[in-house]
C-alpha cells in the first residue's frame, strides 16, 4: 500500500520519478514492483521520450527543408543557364538562316533571267 501511495503522490517530481524502468522485472533486485506501477512508469518515460524526440527534430526538419529548397534552387539555376545557352545557340542559327535566305530571295531579283 505505501508503494501505491507513493506511486500515487505524483508521477513526475514524486518519489518514484526517477527510477529507471524496463519493461520486465530484472531477477535478482532486493524490491519488486507490482506490474501496473511497473507498465504505467514506463509509458509515463515513453511518452515523456517521444514528446522529446518531436521537439527535437522539428528545428532539424526545417533546417533540412531549407537546405532542400537551396539545393534545389541552386539546381534549377545550372540547368536553366545550360538551357539557356542552348537556346541563344539555336536562335543564332535561326537567325543566321533566315539572313542567309532573305539575302538569296533579294540577290535573286536582280539575278539575270
Amino acid at each position: 500500500r505505501e508503494l501505491y501511495r507513493r506511486h500515487a503522490a505524483g508521477p513526475w517530481l514524486g518519489p518514484l520519478s526517477d527510477l529507471p524502468l524496463a519493461k520486465t522485472p530484472r531477477r535478482g533486485l532486493p524490491f519488486h514492483l507490482p506490474h501496473s506501477i511497473r507498465l504505467h512508469r514506463v509509458r509515463l518515460w515513453e511518452s515523456a521520450v517521444r514528446i522529446q524526440t518531436v521537439a527535437r527534430w522539428k528545428p532539424l526538419r526545417w533546417h533540412f527543408l531549407e537546405l532542400k529548397r537551396r539545393a534545389l534552387r541552386l539546381q534549377a539555376h545550372y540547368r536553366m543557364w545550360s538551357d539557356r545557352r542552348a537556346f541563344k545557340a539555336l536562335r543564332a542559327l535561326a537567325v543566321r538562316i533566315q539572313a542567309v535566305i532573305r539575302g538569296f530571295l533579294a540577290a535573286k531579283r536582280y539575278w539575270p533571267q
